[in-house]
């Protein structure tokens, strides 16, 4: 399981568009980081294109006399005073910003190198006005050295913050409100397609409803008589059915077989009507 948060910590720094060294660019890339619990939140500061200074007489940060950080990023070393102290001191000397370096190697045993960076009290988060973001020892190595021999120049943005490693519930419930998104999306996708299928079938049955009717309408219909027998050259001189073949001499009963026979006509062509609509 620790492999694995490790690997896809890994991917997200890779992935993250956070502290991006721009220059130079031998260490050109981007570093994954955890914003402070003081301060400007994740998603509230933008600093672009900054100069990252190294003070080599304040490598901790822990002194207020430092000079010639007046709108620059300063990076510094974690340790010899709290996180709010190195804010606070970086803040009143003119800087923009803060990069804390961790002191040791990254492991799992200490999350990855990653701290989520805290104050004692909680009323002192207010007083901290710059971002103030934690890297691991590794990137802080690279940045630090580099910032002390030659211009280097940086940016610090809300894309680049990773979820803390140390909380694996809040990180794959992360991972979960995505796959929330995704399932949802997919089932509206569904339902929009079943919902389309039901209309082009409803569409279809509305139209062969309407094509019977039509043909229906297109039935022309012609009361039967000698003259118009005549009219259109049909003779018929011989009975389809006769009742004397039957043997029936009774007139009342030729009357009940002719009516059921003509019930029996009707029955039939009401029934071939409704099947062909």
């Amino acid at each position: 399981m620790n492999k694995l948060v490790y690997f896809l910590i890994l991917l997200l720094n890779i992935c993250a568009q956070g502290v991006t060294v721009i220059k130079p660019t031998e260490i050109s890339g981007i570093y994954g980081h955890l914003t402070a619990s003081f301060g400007p939140s994740s998603g509230n500061y933008y600093v672009n294109s900054t100069l990252l200074v190294f003070l080599k007489d304040n490598r901790y940060g822990c002194l207020s006399n430092s000079k010639n950080i007046t709108n620059k990023i300063v990076i510094v070393e974690r340790g010899s005073c709290s996180f709010f102290t190195k804010a606070k001191n970086i803040q009143d000397c003119g800087g923009i910003a803060i990069i804390v370096g961790n002191d040791v190697s990254s492991s799992i045993e200490n999350n990855y190198g990653y701290i989520r960076m805290s104050t004692i009290n909680d009323e002192d988060k207010n007083e901290i006005k710059i971002p103030s973001v934690f890297i691991p020892n590794e990137e802080y190595k690279f940045l630090s050295n580099d910032a002390s021999f030659e211009e280097t120049v940086v940016t610090i943005c809300k894309d680049g913050e990773i979820i803390d490693p140390s909380d694996e519930f809040k990180y794959y419930l992360h991972k979960f409100e995505y796959i929330v998104l995704i399932a949802l999306i997919m089932i509206i996708l569904c339902i929009c397609l079943f919902m389309c299928f039901k209309m082009c079938g409803c569409i279809d049955r509305c139209r062969d409803i309407n094509y019977r009717r039509f043909q229906m309408n297109e039935i022309i219909e012609v009361e039967w008589s000698e003259l118009v027998g005549e009219e259109h050259g049909i003779h018929n001189n011989t009975c389809a059915i006769c009742l004397s073949h039957f043997g029936i001499n009774s007139e009342e009963n030729s009357e009940n077989i002719e009516e059921n026979i003509e019930e029996n006509i009707e029955e039939n062509i009401e029934e071939n009507i409704e099947e062909n609509i």
